[in-house]
């Protein structure tokens, strides 16, 4: 198994100042007031009520804190409007690394979905740009019903986040039906609607993340470890976006969620931010906690499965097993996969500012 050439990785850092150019240029794009990452109205949120359940509430007392973000992986900058694809696809990503325990961050980015899968298979036929943004139900239908590809399958080594030299958009690489064929392995069990506080850290303390909408003022942009609004910011000039929910804690800031974002590292705090309680909740539009059932296990709280043969039982394959599976290049009759993507989604590869 060869490793990519000193070459190669030095062709890849001459192209990050370029590259982050051109992906703030899009990115603030797509954020104006004529384009939303995230498609969300009364009649979307009808269909989400009348097909799928509202999610428990404990009886129990629960923690007074709980963070997922040990299993999250790298934050990348999304390339046009794609939050609600990012969004769904990073939640199936830590659903996965709870499952089997994974807790390092290249590892876990190694084993990632694809964002580019799910926005092509569920973008307007005139989206040529992927500026339009999605309708979460839509995509919410899809990946439970068709599944998820990965991300080592999809845009890896070609396209970004794993080429800094071409992005993904309205085409697909020539694998498109064995993805398709592949992404049934991954679908989404179930959702369940969060509309409270309380439901939502309910969910997080069953390790399901949970891939809110929100409608996000300017000041957001800027956020800090902290986002707090400012005088006049309002829902209703604020656009759409799509995150995920990794955490909560009722001490922090008086009470707070912990935000992951796809704005890259610079925005907030290394991507993430925590918001208070109350802000959410005045600027949240859905929240929807995803499930999925891996082996045996239902994806919950580490502590909550057994852990004699934890893993074993699970019958899946193994880590080196995984690993191996996730190496892409030219395949030939003689030998497997030649080049080894992982190296590419490494810190040190992804844009950064200067």
């Amino acid at each position: 198994m060869e490793l990519l050439d000193d070459r190669h990785h030095n062709i890849m850092k001459m192209k990050k100042i370029k590259v982050f150019h051109i992906a703030i240029t899009i990115l603030l794009a797509s954020l104006g007031a004529s384009a939303q990452g995230l498609v969300f109205n009364d009649s979307i949120k009808s269909q989400f009520f009348n097909n799928y359940d509202k999610a428990e509430v404990s009886r129990a007392p629960l923690p007074s804190n709980f963070s997922l973000k040990a299993y999250t992986p790298y934050v990348h900058y999304q390339l046009g409007s794609e939050c609600v694809a990012y969004s769904f696809a990073t939640a199936q990503t830590i659903l996965y690394a709870i499952a089997y325990d994974w807790r390092d961050q290249k590892y876990i980015s190694n084993n990632s979905f694809s964002p580019h899968f799910i926005y092509y298979r569920n973008k307007d036929s005139d989206d040529d740009e992927c500026m339009k943004g999605l309708d979460p139900f839509k995509v919410t239908q899809d990946v439970i019903e068709h599944g998820m590809a990965k991300l080592g399958d999809v845009e890896c080594p070609d396209y970004y986040p794993c080429s800094m030299e071409q992005r993904l958009c309205n085409y697909y690489p020539p694998n498109y039906a064995s993805d398709l064929s592949n992404a049934w392995r991954y679908k989404l069990d179930d959702v369940f609607l969060i509309e409270n506080n309380q439901q939502l850290r309910n969910a997080i303390a069953l390790s399901r993340p949970v891939v809110i909408g929100m409608q996000v003022p300017e000041s957001f942009r800027t956020a800090g470890d902290l986002w707090t609004p400012k005088y006049g910011d309002s829902p209703d000039k604020g656009f759409g976006h799509a995150m995920i929910v990794v955490a909560y804690d009722d001490y922090k800031y008086g009470g707070a969620v912990q935000l992951m974002n796809s704005w890259g590292e610079e925005w907030g705090n290394q991507g993430f931010c925590w918001v208070k309680y109350d802000d959410l909740q005045k600027f949240v539009q859905f929240g929807l906690a995803l499930d999925k059932k891996i082996g045996r296990y239902e994806a919950a709280a580490p502590d909550s499965i057994p852990q004699q043969n934890k893993y074993s039982e699970l019958n899946e394959p193994s880590k080196d097993k995984l690993e191996s599976d996730i190496k892409l290049g030219v395949k030939n009759e003689r030998g497997p996969v030649k080049t080894d993507y992982t190296t590419l989604i490494q810190k040190d590869n992804r844009p950064k500012t200067e």
